[in-house]
């Protein structure tokens, strides 16, 4: 099963895929002053991502590796990861008391972030990409395959690395 329909709400793994690795493109590669239409259209070309820092591999909650657990398990700790980062962008802002950072859910933390102009319009959309992703891998059931789970994890990997650098500096 690669699509999720919800009414009139279709949405496609592969679709959320290539959407984040756009973004990314212009990230990493174009600039982000590209226009829309010069980002290649899916399938037309894979954009080259520099490699994310080296770590060690995330842990579950269960402390098992990550990269051992299930697919599914993989996505929701790497999607962890994306909120964390997002976390310790507000907060090296220094915008609100670390308590009451602390308290903040997935959507003000985004909102902060991006109102705040902490990252910049194509990291926002490589993230809205992959909740999205995220989203249809938890409705997938045991359906999500290992591949889908260590794509999701490298571009998780690429955004996390444009949100530290140099690069999430430019609108």
């Amino acid at each position: 099963m690669t699509q999720l329909k919800v009414g009139p709400l279709e949405a496609n793994w592969h679709d959320a895929e290539n959407y984040v690795k756009q973004n990314l493109a212009l990230i990493h590669g174009h600039g982000l002053d590209a226009p829309q239409d010069e980002v290649s259209a899916p399938g037309e070309h894979e954009p080259a991502f520099p490699e994310p820092p080296t770590s060690a591999a995330p842990e579950s909650e269960a402390g098992t590796s990550l990269y051992e657990a299930s697919p599914k398990v993989m996505v929701e700790g790497r999607w962890r990861e994306i909120e964390e980062a997002l976390r310790t962008t507000v907060r090296r802002a220094d915008l609100f008391p670390p308590e009451h950072i602390g308290q903040m859910d997935f959507d003000d933390l985004l909102s902060v972030a991006v109102n705040s102009r902490l990252i910049n319009a194509a990291t926002l959309r490589s993230i809205e990409g992959l909740w999205h992703m995220r989203n249809l891998a938890r409705s997938r059931g045991g359906d999500l395959t290992e591949q889908q789970a260590e794509d999701f994890s490298i571009l998780v990997g690429a955004t996390l690395y444009a949100m530290q650098g140099p690069l999430n500096d430019d609108w």
